[in-house]
């Protein structure tokens, strides 16, 4: 839309505006490098390289928060600091709205993207990180855009230097130095992060109207190694797309499985590092795909039983295969087709093609037709069909196949063998005598191969099927009380199968209680004159059988201590018997099972003397201190004497807890109180003690203090520093807006607030609210100049006070009414008469005033202070002055009379003058025609 700048109102509105635009940009400087990158603009705040947010190098390593909105919203982030060699880490959280799509990758100098990576949200890891390196001097841009939805990203960027870099792993990482690949042939190369950003090769593939082609890309990758490629084709385009949205490009991170290609010509495969810095396999198929034959009935290939067929079918050109088969009644067919490359139906159709029997497994399972039987003899088709199954196989690929055909009855299980089906054997014995052989029959009469299903998967046991076709079955050693289902599979040779369902049950043998001695030491350590609970003297005993509950203890005790065992817990109490006793003593714990088998542990009881902890001596009473004050107290100089002893004499430390509203701190023996930050009250909830050179604490003593209200002074900070206001308009100082203020503890109705402007008090009732002060600079003949707003803020006891440089911008005025300055007294002119006026203006800015004279409104006359006008007809007229500064006008009018030269003269003058005219003119003509 174009704007008209030239107009008043048009001015005005910029004039207004300036305002605004200065708090924004203001507030913009104001926000902390952490909130740096907000959007607070919506999409398209740094949305090309020349409005990139350019980071300082001083943000690396601190955390950028960027809220995206949806709809296409991209950001820049030009990193300009980089050297050659220089290794970029990039930490990405998105776990705030871990569910959005966002895109990100990085590009060089040349604007060439080196790195792509696209978060899908959930299950993805929303904390993800990447890197890349500048092989190449200039700023590199990392580049981030979003789809829907509002996305709140927390990115962190690092940067290490490296010299020397590593070598270049190889030469074809830009698209001029593409590698040509062959059909089928593998490539091996160095994925290369970060200094080999990217891979290119090209292949030229030549579709046709009677050939489909059908691309495949297989990468095989090294361990902790992630790949991404891409693919494009060169009509017009030197690079991958800059948005990767609007090109013929297909990108991926896993193998691409028979892509129908359409273009022919040269396309061109990029291959880059994720994740890793390993090497990768490359190897590029292309199927090319002819029509065959046997479409139809009458083109049907005939089989028999055991027949093995293979083929290929395509939905595009030969949609399906027949093959003919003759039966008789109830002989079972079994047909089995499987596809590779794409997803193929099964059916078999009677001699008037009506179906009889389909199989229709989507994508690529074996289709199976088992068992049909038909009601008659005859001659029967089986048919083999491609299959059109989208989104997977929108462009279906052709499809090689192998069918089998044979006529044959399953095997079956044998009935009347319940005592294979439960069979039983003891704890740790090996068994070797069931016959697999006996669980099964076969109509046929074929020889049945049989195999063990190790589903069970038991780590109790181990079933193993022999040579012989007979179960080697062996626990584990003590392990019983358990049974494990296996299946037993027979299959004739024709891959007919059945299985037979058998349970092994393994029946336990006692076993006795045995000692873990890896559960030791077995010694207990005490000190004199204390009594010891709780101790676990029976988990070192161990039962294969796990009958715990079953167990009974017994304990021994000794000359100087008692040992007893609770019967619920099973654990022990020692309790000294002789009073400053110490030495080494032996007890015995045996264990009995339900079977009467035993073990028995020897512990050993070492009793040590014990340290005596230190003990108060003196306490200290409430202590009364100021606000936020600090003094101390020596606890081994306490009013003459000490406030904690070691009955040893032992060096002692000292220690604190729970400080909060009063801040303790120990040196040496000298405890240091600090109140904190407007504390004032009662506080109780700090306790010190002392601790000897083994560690032995004292009882606990609680300090308790009274800290006494001192008047805080009230305070002041500066948000914006300017302000700019135009003349006769107001801008307003609001709190949190332009300044902030706090008291803690003063009443808020007691403090006087004053303003001035420029050193002058404002009256206080020109202040209509003292927490947000209005200042209308007046309009003067003074252009743009800066004035001082100052705040004084008075609690009684304290001052503070703030101030703010005003830009006042200049109003222009009209200006003032002209003043004629001839002689207006003189009213009345004579025709013919020379007519002089004059005017002066004023001006309130002190514009250069200009100057226009009009007569009768309609005639410009003049310009200047003064004007002469000569020939004015007679009549009354009115003379117009108007004065301009350039962008507005003000006028004035003078009236007057002009009359005749003669009016009021002797009357009959005027016929006079006339007849003489006439007279002449008479003359002259008779002389002109004596001339003639």
């Amino acid at each position: 839309m174009d704007i008209d700048l030239s107009s008043n109102n048009n001015r005005r509105l910029i004039i207004y505006a300036l305002p605004v635009v200065a708090l924004i940009c203001i507030a913009g400087l104001a926000m902390t490098s952490e909130a740096a990158l907000l959007d607070f603009e919506g999409p398209g705040q740094y949305d090309d390289y020349t409005s990139a947010y350019d980071m300082e190098y001083y943000e690396l390593g601190t955390t950028l928060t960027i809220r995206k909105e949806g709809g296409g919203d991209r950001d820049y982030i030009k990193l300009g600091f980089l050297s050659l060699n220089d290794v970029v880490t990039v930490n990405i959280d998105q776990s705030a709205n871990a569910s959005n799509q966002v895109h990100y990758w990085v590009e060089n100098p040349n604007r060439f993207p080196i790195y792509y990576y696209q978060y899908n949200g959930l299950p993805a890891n929303p904390i993800f990180s990447f890197n890349f390196a500048a092989i190449i001097n200039g700023p590199y841009f990392i580049y981030h855009a979003q789809g829907l939805g509002t996305t709140i990203i927390n990115m962190t960027i690092e940067r290490v230097p490296i010299d020397p870099p590593p070598p270049d792993k190889d030469t074809n990482n830009i698209p001029s130095a593409r590698r040509t690949l062959v059909d089928g042939q593998t490539v091996r190369e160095n994925a290369g992060l970060p200094w080999d950003p990217s891979d290119f090769y090209v292949i030229d593939i030549q579709p046709s109207a009677s050939t489909n082609k059908y691309l495949s890309i297989d990468i095989s990758i090294e361990v902790d190694t992630k790949l991404q490629w891409e693919i494009y084709d060169t009509v017009g385009i030197t690079r991958p797309s800059l948005s990767y949205t609007q090109d013929l490009l297909l990108i991926g991170d896993s193998n691409l499985a028979q892509k129908r290609i359409t273009v022919a010509g040269d396309h061109i495969f990029r291959i880059w590092m994720i994740e890793g810095y390993g090497q990768y396999n490359l190897t590029v198929s292309i199927l090319s795909y002819p029509n065959d034959q046997n479409n139809n009935v009458d083109e049907a290939t005939t089989v028999m039983d055991n027949a093995v067929e293979t083929g290929d079918v395509n939905y595009t050109f030969d949609w399906q295969d027949f093959y003919e088969i003759y039966l008789d009644a109830d002989q079972p067919l079994w047909v089995t087709v499987t596809p590779v490359n794409g997803p193929v139906d099964l059916y078999i159709l009677d001699q008037f093609l009506n179906q009889k029997a389909a199989s229709r497994i989507p994508d690529m399972a074996v289709d199976r037709i088992n068992a049909w039987e038909p009601a008659s003899e005859g001659l029967y088709y089986i048919v083999v069909e491609a299959v059109y199954e989208a989104p997977k196989w929108e462009n279906p690929p052709t499809v090689d196949y192998t069918l089998n055909v044979w006529i044959n009855f399953a095997p079956t299980p044998r009935s009347g063998i319940g005592h294979l089906k439960n069979y039983h054997l003891d704890e740790d014995t090996i068994d070797n005598d069931y016959n697999v052989t006996l669980l099964f029959e076969d109509e046929d009469g074929d020889v049945l191969m049989y195999a063990l299903d190790m589903s069970y998967n038991n780590i109790l046991i181990d079933i193993q099927l022999e040579d012989d076709n007979t179960l080697r079955i062996e626990p584990v050693k003590d392990a019983s009380d358990f049974k494990v289902q296996i299946i037993i599979n027979a299959t004739d040779p024709h891959e007919l199968s059945t299985n037979f369902t058998v349970w092994i049950w393994v029946d336990p043998v006692n076993d006795g209680p045995y000692v873990d001695m890896e559960e030791g030491p077995f010694d207990v350590t005490m000190g004199e004159d204390l009594v010891k609970s709780g101790v676990n003297v029976t988990k070192a005993f161990r039962d294969v059988d796990d009958d715990y509950g079953t167990w009974t203890f017994e304990v021994t005790t000794t000359e100087h201590i008692h040992v007893g065992l609770d019967e619920d817990t099973w654990l022990a109490t020692f309790t000294p018997l002789s009073q400053d006793w110490s030495g080494i003593a032996t007890f015995l714990v045996n264990c009995t099972d339900k079977g009467g088998e035993k073990a028995q542990i020897t512990f050993t009881i070492d009793m040590k003397q014990i340290n005596d902890p230190p003990v108060i001596r003196k306490y200290i009473p409430l202590q009364v201190m100021d606000e936020e004050a600090t003094f101390f107290i020596d606890l081994e100089d306490y009013e003459g004497g000490v406030v904690f002893e070691d009955i040893e004499l032992s060096p002692l430390s000292y220690k604190f807890d729970n400080d909060g509203d009063i801040i303790a701190s120990i040196s040496g023996s000298v405890i240091t109180f600090t109140g904190s930050t407007d504390f004032t009250g009662f506080f109780s909830e700090l306790i010190i003690w002392a601790e000897d050179d083994l560690g032995a604490k004292s009882e606990t003593m609680t300090l308790s203090f009274t800290v006494n209200d001192i008047n805080d002074p009230p305070e002041l900070e500066l948000i914006l520093l300017t302000a700019t206001v135009q003349e006769d308009e107001g801008v307003t100082f609001l709190q949190d807006v332009y300044y902030k203020y706090s008291d803690e503890d003063s009443d808020p109705l007691g403090v006087i607030w004053n303003w001035y402007v420029d050193d002058d008090k404002v009256p206080p009732e020109q202040v209509a609210d003292k927490y947000a002060y209005e200042y209308v600079p007046p309009i003067t003949a003074e252009k743009d100049r800066t004035v001082l707003v100052r705040l004084e803020v008075i609690d009684g006891e304290h001052t503070n006070e703030t101030q703010w440089t005003v830009s006042v911008t200049n109003l222009n005025v009209n200006p003032d009414k002209p003043v004629f300055t001839h002689d207006t007294t003189i009213t009345v002119f004579k025709e013919g008469e020379k007519i002089i006026f004059s005017a002066s203006g004023t001006d309130l800015d002190g514009d250069d005033l200009t100057y226009k004279w009009f007569l009768d409104e309609l005639e410009e006359v003049g310009t200047g202070a003064t004007v002469e006008l000569k020939n004015v007809k007679k009549g009354e007229h009115k003379i117009t002055v108007v004065v301009s500064d350039g962008s507005t006008t003000n006028s004035e009018d003078f009236s007057f009379h002009v009359k005749k030269k003669d009016e009021g003269s002797t009357p009959g003058f005027e016929g006079a003058y006339v007849a003489l005219a006439l007279i002449g003119v008479v003359t002259l003509l008779t002389v002109l025609r004596r001339r003639q």
